[in-house]
């Protein structure tokens, strides 16, 4: 309530007189600086928690964690974090593959492997063979398009598809989901191809989870 220069603002809370309604004359013609501790719930005083008075360390100490976070969030932008893609090439005589992942990944995340195989030559059963490490820590949640058979691979799985001719370009593409407990450095992911039992090419990534 106001009027005639007198401010009334009812406050009730743990004042430093016990619960109270306390009645404020003039406030509003008050500035910052001529509030005193009066003026506030018990437990603040305003040098200490307004002027920082006695606590000129911790100011600092809050700029220095400020920063710790603006720099990290800019790392996040940066991708230093994931889940930026990366492409990887590799050629043979008989075929060429590449693929496109993250190198850098997040606990949780969920992200895409996009593999095509350009032929250059008839390949009777292309197979594409993931390596254990892509099983480590990660789930595939789905493959497009659908193997005509999958079969363990030395700790892998392989992936049969259809007859690809000469000339003709195979796209695969993969979805994933870090699982939230598996951090990891450098962890090696290999992906080959090959012809039935044929080698015919293959690559290596390194990945790294991020908690």
């Amino acid at each position: 309530m106001q009027g005639g220069g007198l401010t009334t603002a009812p406050s009730y809370g743990q004042f430093r007189g016990g619960p109270v309604w306390e009645f404020r004359l003039g406030m509003s013609d008050r500035g910052p600086d001529q509030i005193d501790d009066s003026d506030l719930p018990s437990g603040l005083a305003i040098d200490r928690h307004r002027d920082w008075v006695g606590r000129g360390r911790y100011a600092w100490v809050k700029r220095v964690i400020t920063a710790l976070l603006v720099v990290f969030v800019i790392a996040a932008l940066l991708n230093a974090f994931g889940q930026r893609t990366s492409a990887s090439a590799v050629d043979a005589p008989q075929a060429s593959m590449t693929f496109t992942t993250p190198h850098q990944l997040r606990l949780g995340l969920i992200f895409e492997t996009h593999v095509m195989v350009t032929a250059h030559t008839d390949i009777a059963h292309p197979t594409l063979v993931l390596s254990s490490g892509w099983f480590s820590g990660t789930t595939l949640n789905s493959s497009e398009p659908t193997a005509a058979s999958e079969a363990p691979s030395d700790g892998g799985i392989a992936f049969s598809f259809s007859r690809l001719s000469a000339g003709h370009t195979m796209d695969v593409y993969f979805q994933w989901s870090v699982n939230p407990t598996a951090p990891a450095w450098q962890r090696p992911q290999t992906l080959s191809l090959l012809d039935g039992q044929t080698h015919l090419l293959e690559h290596t990534i390194h990945v790294t989870v991020f908690p």
